[in-house]
């Protein structure tokens, strides 16, 4: 008895021994698990693969499922901007729901209209207009809800209210008495050829004038562009003159928000005032504030030529190729040097090149302080010039 029970507790010892070395030498350690004695290196290779495959299958379809969303999303978009259009709610993005009442929102019984007078037009036609499609009333309640967004400023028309909620849609702005400026001139430059004499300053138009017309417009582009806005019409059909014959920026019919300054909008086409347009925007329809910079120099000289027109002797078809090589307006009568390379610099080839508008009110400024007694003060027009050859009114 003594004899087995010896055996046994050798038998157990050793097989302990044995147990305990195996194991201690035998288990494989990895980042994916603790695997026993006896799995062969094919199996260890076949789970690290088949969690790869695991790992990547989850991946791809959660970038799918995403994928997935955001096309579902653009496809809600899309016919929300559908319905916005054919019921007439306005911008895709920023319009009021049907039925709210904001602080621009007068009631229309408070506002009296005189249909029988025609004020003036603008990007989207007369300024009465009535039947309008779905679309031109998609533009209308755009530029509604981008003058709520401009806010206020001296040197623009103001936005004063609107009547959004039932139809017609009506749009309610500052009055300026002396209408747009490119009529205003042409009326005072019609004068001074028939009184060559004259030197009433309430019935000419006189160097300083011009002057405080183009520092007026490019104090209020100042402001534009410093809140993110592009014009993209700038011309003297779109100032206006109050009752103090000021100057006023008016018509945003075709102004968007960029956001920041040197982004660029590309347009999609449509009509656009290709006489006023910098070359980036004629041959890719890009437009930024640098762009209206260029108009900004084409208004220059509309009003120092007193309303002549830009390029009367250039064929429209042949306008962006001669920008292109280089040609430029020439200088018109009655303009300075200083002026001249003023307006040559907003029509500089390059965008980046061109001054701010901040730039160009402070040199305006400059020009205008520098008038005195020895200054020409009078303007001499030449009703000959070649530049109102377009101007009936002339």
């Amino acid at each position: 008895t003594t004899l087995t029970n010896s055996l046994t507790s050798t038998s157990t010892t050793s097989a302990s021994t044995s147990t305990s070395t195996s194991t201690s030498t035998a288990v494989l350690v990895t980042s994916y698990g603790v695997f026993r004695p006896g799995l062969p290196l094919w199996a260890i290779i076949l789970i690290v693969v088949g969690v790869l495959i695991i790992c990547v299958c989850f991946v791809g379809t959660v970038v799918l499922a995403r994928r997935r969303i955001q096309a579902l999303r653009a496809e809600v978009i899309e016919k929300d901007k559908e319905k916005a259009i054919r019921s007439g709610l306005g911008n895709s993005r920023y319009y009021d729901l049907p039925g709210r009442r904001t602080e621009w929102e007068v009631e229309r019984k408070f506002v009296s209209i005189d249909f029988t007078h025609k004020l003036g037009e603008g990007a989207f036609g007369s300024v009465l207009l009535e039947n309008a499609d779905a679309q031109a009333e998609f533009n209308f309640r755009s530029e509604i809800d981008l003058m709520k967004m401009i806010g206020y400023h001296e040197r623009i028309v103001n936005m004063l209210a609107c009547v959004t909620l039932s139809d017609p849609i009506l749009l309610i702005c500052e009055y300026c008495i002396n209408g747009d400026l490119l009529n205003f001139m042409r009326k005072r430059r019609k004068f001074m050829f028939e009184h060559p004499e004259e030197t009433d300053e309430t019935k000419i138009i006189t160097v300083q004038k011009q002057l405080m017309f183009a520092i007026q417009i490019a104090y209020g582009l100042e402001y534009l562009s410093s809140q993110g806005f592009i014009h993209r019409d700038i011309a003297a059909r779109n100032i206006m003159v109050d009752h103090q014959e000021s100057c006023k920026i008016g018509d945003f019919g075709l102004a968007r928000l960029l956001g920041e300054e040197n982004q660029t909008y590309q347009a999609k086409g449509g009509k656009l005032p290709l006489m006023w347009m910098p070359p980036e925007a004629i041959d890719k329809c890009a437009f930024s504030t640098a762009s209206d910079v260029w108009s900004f120099g084409v208004l220059l000289f509309e009003i120092v030529t007193l309303g002549g027109s830009p390029y009367a002797e250039w064929p429209a078809t042949e306008l962006l190729d001669r920008l292109k090589r280089g040609e430029r307006m020439e200088r018109p009568d009655n303009c300075s040097e200083m002026l001249y390379e003023v307006m040559r610099n907003c029509w500089s080839e390059m965008p980046s090149n061109r001054p701010n508008f901040t730039e160009l009110r402070k040199e305006l400024g400059s020009l205008l302080e520098d008038i005195n007694e020895d200054t020409t003060y009078y303007l001499k027009l030449n009703d000959q010039a070649h530049y109102y050859i377009l101007d009936s009114s002339s």
